[in-house]
């Protein structure tokens, strides 16, 4: 119902400029002929009514849309007024005072579009019913009539001559009007029924009944009420000589009820404007024919501009208004916004030639490519200087580096993060929120807490972690990948941070020439996964991959909500439903590091011939931005879309098939990595005897643990088979088993760690006996691990 008033609410207010112009036109042609202004008080009733226009390129309406129904309910309140200044002035109210709950799934504004729709559809009820009441009233008064001819009938108690009914009307008069003025009356009634007045002013009063709210409706309904007297008059007195007006003025004189409330019925003769339309018809001279023809002209005029829509316009693509540079055949467009750090491997490859300048003036400037990378490259230029996060002030020129952006089919990539926008992020401090990143290229990594990770370079990148829609519990610029060398940019100086790091080299584990060391990264390997399976994995594998990946390890894991399969004459589609998860990993001293990835709801259909042989149909994913969820909407079945926008219901589960991917291509050490993992964790806060705190000041690397599920299981029960873990690392331990295997974790109050996992492990032998091992290991994997450890 919320929807359905506020596409009425729309309609009304783009209809309202429709009312306006034709106010303004009714003024400067009232010399015209009267039935040009009830024309246009039509065009006004279609414009109200009619749920769609035409697009035209002529049109003077701001928007055509001002309130969208899908903003209003799933994200922060704004209007699209079409006027920059209302739209300035409005929306910081309405995204202030009607901020999305973050703790309720529908907007407070939602709620109260709910509220006011329950007040229209009550004054709705209040309009029509006060309609059946008069029209009750007024066949009552004509009960008792007497015919005078035809369909004219004399009644004791009206007091002014007017028309009822809609099927059969019938006009009524006084019995005590004078004879004299019953000719004129007549001919103005019977002039109404040839012009159907006495269906168009109840039609004009239901669209008021459904418009109540817009006050300039009610003028609307008051101005076609006076035009069709004076309209009908006009047609009356057309052929009339001086006498004869006179005797119809004074007829309308003597037919005066004086001024009523608006009403739906009847068409009475004195009802409305009679000292104007005493004046009209005195001073009614034929208009000429160059009137008419401009009073026609201004109505089509009129309703090429306001009774239709703007024309929608169309993404413009960047390089229409960019400039663009030619490298290798690709397009580059640049976003405006220069670095003051050519970002780490970036390379020098010589000076731009003419060809590739493409009329930009930049020919013979010195360009910067990275070896592994082909989407991006850097110029080093003279440009405007940066003045906040969006602003480049061109009249402050300086030389900085460039950086040019690849455009693809689906458009351009993405801003990425820079050193310099960190910098000026900083400046904000604790003001500092999520919504300031959402330009930004990142991706999330985090496992039940939320964590936006944003790649600067190959040395630097950022975290952003927490709960969305709350103060950021952290904002760490980090170097390396490593824990310990990271400042939270909102408290500390990231220029001193940058600098003290600025010779710094990525840590990567390189293979030694003997053969030694870690292996070369292989992709990952899909063959132990059904054959329906494997052609997902390897879809998402094509779809996402960089064009080079030296150095680093894909993989890919797929969480399905639902399937389908359809049925043709020679062929069956398949279509999977889930959530898509690819990474790009680099092995570290630190261990696994994401150089980058995505993790998006995806619907993917395969083609099966008559062969057997599956060809892939469809990859899609939704839209970024505000048509999120309203493409997962639309696309995926109904049952699963809550699923399908939760992007934290399986992320645990995908990252650690994804880390055993990359474990098992890499030949990672897991254990010392692991080990390494919880010493942190352990290193502080030195203060807290609470084991929670610890985790809760190791966030990440305590997420990194989980991460590597059966790894870290089997370092965990590796030491506590060992015996002796009764200190801090004991109960880290225990923590970690508990969320990598919540279906076994044990409900006592235990000393220690060690005392825990002894209770651990003699429930774990008690399942053995209860249970085979084949239905162990599919609903108790960590114990079937611990019973495989404890036979070998």
């Amino acid at each position: 119902m919320s929807d359905l008033f506020l596409n009425i609410l729309n309609m009304s207010i783009a209809a309202s400029w429709l009312i306006l112009a034709v106010v303004l036109l009714r003024f400067l042609l009232k010399k015209a002929p009267k039935w040009i202004a009830v024309l246009l008080w039509g065009i006004v009733a279609l414009r109200l009514v009619v749920p769609f226009s035409f697009e035209s390129a002529l049109s003077l309406i701001p928007s055509a849309e001002t309130f969208d129904a899908h903003n209003i309910q799933y994200e922060t309140p704004a209007i699209s007024s079409g006027i920059p200044a209302v739209n300035n002035a409005l929306n910081p109210v309405l995204g202030e005072t009607f901020a999305p709950n973050s703790v309720g799934s529908i907007n407070p504004l939602y709620i109260w579009t709910l509220v006011v729709s329950a007040i229209w559809l009550v004054g709705i009820a209040a309009m029509l019913l006060y309609a059946v009441i008069s029209y009750v009233r007024v066949r009552q008064s004509v009960a008792e009539r007497v015919p005078y001819e035809g369909n004219i009938f004399l009644c004791d108690y009206v007091k002014s001559p007017f028309i009822l009914g809609l099927v059969r009307p019938k006009i009524y008069l006084p019995s005590s009007m004078d004879e004299a003025a019953m000719g004129p009356v007549i001919a103005h009634e019977k002039a109404h029924l040839a012009r159907r007045d006495h269906w168009w002013k109840p039609l004009g009063f239901l669209i008021l009944t459904v418009h109540w709210f817009n006050p300039l409706c009610w003028v609307t309904y008051v101005l076609l009420c006076r035009d069709i007297e004076l309209a009908c008059d006009e047609k009356v007195i057309r052929q009339m000589d001086l006498d004869g007006k006179k005797q119809y003025s004074t007829a309308l004189l003597e037919c005066n009820t004086g001024r009523r409330l608006v009403t739906i019925c009847p068409l009475a003769f004195g009802e409305v404007g009679v000292k104007e339309r005493v004046k009209n018809v005195l001073n009614y001279k034929k208009p000429a024919f160059w009137l008419i023809a401009v009073a026609v002209v201004a109505c089509g005029v009129v309703t090429a501009c306001f009774a239709t829509n703007p024309v929608t316009e169309e993404p413009s693509t960047p390089n229409a208004e960019r400039p663009t540079l030619i490298v290798d055949g690709n397009v580059y467009v640049n976003p405006y916004m220069p670095v003051s750090y050519l970002p780490y491997g970036y390379q020098s490859a010589g000076k731009l030639t003419r060809e590739q300048a493409n009329n930009t003036g930049l020919e013979g400037i010195e360009y910067f490519v990275h070896p592994s990378e082909t989407e991006d490259f850097y110029t080093y230029q003279e440009c405007g200087t940066p003045i906040d996060l969006n602003t480049v002030d061109s009249e402050q020129r300086q030389w900085a580096y460039m950086r040019w952006i690849q455009v693809k089919d689906d458009g351009v990539e993405g801003r990425k993060l820079t050193l310099d926008d960190v910098v000026m992020l900083s400046q904000k401090g604790d003001a500092l929120s999520w919504s300031d990143f959402e330009r930004y290229q990142g991706w999330d990594v985090g496992s039940g807490l939320y964590i936006m990770r944003y790649e600067i370079d190959e040395l630097f990148d950022v975290l952003v972690g927490g709960v969305p829609d709350e103060t950021p519990w952290y904002i760490y610029l980090r170097v390396n990948n490593e824990a310990d060398d990271r400042i939270d940019i909102r408290t500390e100086d990231v220029s001193t941070f940058v600098e003290a790091h600025r010779n710094d080299v990525p840590k990567v584990i390189e293979p030694k020439p003997d053969g030694g060391g870690e292996p070369a990264p292989e992709e990952p390997d899909f063959s132990t996964l059904s054959e329906e399976q494997a052609v997902i994995h390897q879809a998402i594998l094509e779809h996402n991959r960089s064009a080079d990946l030296t150095g680093v390890v894909p993989c890919v894991s797929f969480a399905e909500l639902a399937s389908f399969v359809v049925d043709g004459s020679d062929f069956a589609e398949y279509i999977h439903y889930g959530w898509a998860l690819y990474e790009e990993y680099r092995v570290t001293d630190n261990g696994l590091k994401t150089v980058r990835g995505s993790h998006v709801p995806v619907a993917i259909t395969f083609r099966e011939d008559p062969s057997g042989t599956l060809t892939l149909e469809e990859y899609w994913q939704p839209r970024d931005g505000s048509y999120y969820a309203q493409d997962i909407r639309e696309k995926f079945p109904a049952h699963i879309v809550e699923d399908g926008m939760d992007s934290q219901k399986f992320i645990l589960q995908q990252t650690q098939e994804c880390y055993a991917q990359a474990v098992a291509a890499t030949g990672l050490d897991t254990d010392q990595v692991i080990g390494s993992l919880i010493e942190t964790i352990c290193s502080g806060p030195a203060l807290s005897s609470n084991p929670g705190d610890y985790i809760e000041a190791h966030p990440i690397e305590y997420r990194e643990l989980t991460y590597y599920d059966r790894y870290t299981l089997k370092y965990c029960f590796t030491k506590f088979l060992k015996g002796g873990q009764t200190d801090l690392r004991g109960h880290i331990m225990r923590a970690a088993m508990d969320d990598i295997a919540p279906e076994a974790q044990l409900k006592l109050y235990a000393e220690t760690g060690q005392e825990y996992f002894d209770a651990w492990k003699d429930a774990a032998k008690s399942v053995g006996k209860q249970h085979d091992m084949e239905w162990i290991e599919e609903n108790q994997p960590a114990i079937y691990l611990l019973l495989q450890m404890i036979s070998e």
